[in-house]
């Protein structure tokens, strides 16, 4: 969800409310997680990145990624 002319009173609060609560230097592209804040910015308390096991940066995921379908269903 970007700033537009379009958005409504309670969406420029929730952006602004998500970019004063990033992560400094966590940088998420993931625009249908529910912590992913304008600015391309993680918004999430913490972040928890899964499989002690990984060799490799493909083989992490973030285990903090939410769907934003589900956000205003908790």
């Amino acid at each position: 969800m970007g700033l537009s002319a379009g958005n409504t009173k309670d969406e420029v609060k929730e952006m602004a409310s998500k970019q004063n609560n990033c992560i400094r230097g966590v940088c998420c592209h993931v625009e249908n997680c529910r912590h992913h804040g304008s600015g391309d910015v993680c918004t999430a308390g913490s972040i928890d990145v899964k499989n002690e096991s990984a060799l490799t940066k493909a083989e992490t995921f973030c285990g903090t990624f939410a769907p934003t379908d589900t956000w205003h269903m908790e």
